[in-house]
């Protein structure tokens, strides 16, 4: 979501709300981003009239109904390579855990003494959550 520090706590409720609307929406994840850059110029514009968020946009979900009857839709191909590529990153991640784990030496880090399979865990414990977590965000908060 949009920077919306500009926006009155009227226009911001409004907005936010719209834009969960859109993300029910079947349509491509760059053009939602781009339709909510547009909706946030709008609502920007509309605070700065003085108008009220009613007055600007009227019934949201009808608004939001004609940008997304009007927008291109995602394809069924790039959900499925969506869903798809999260679960191979994952499977390769785990792949790659389990080979760490099986080796069995021993590392010495300062007064520490690690073996290499918990030092591995611990590493790839750490990559895969923040892996993930970048994953979801530039996905679902397009």
């Amino acid at each position: 979501m949009k920077d919306t520090g500009n926006l009155n706590k009227e226009y911001r409720k409004v907005y936010q709300t719209m834009c969960e609307y859109l993300y029910t929406k079947n349509i491509n994840k760059l053009i939602r981003k781009d339709i909510l850059a547009d909706i946030l110029a709008i609502a920007e514009e509309g605070q700065l009239r003085g108008a009220s968020p009613h007055e600007t946009f009227g019934d949201y979900e009808s608004f939001c109904d004609e940008v997304s009857k009007n927008a291109i839709a995602e394809t069924k191909l790039e959900t499925i390579s969506l869903y798809l590529g999260a679960f191979l990153m994952l499977f390769s991640l785990s792949f790659l855990k389990e080979l760490l784990f099986s080796l069995q030496t021993t590392l010495q880090l300062g007064y520490l003494l690690y073996d290499r399979a918990d030092f591995c865990m611990y590493f790839t414990d750490f990559l895969m959550k923040d892996m993930l977590s970048i994953y979801l965000k530039c996905v679902f908060l397009s």
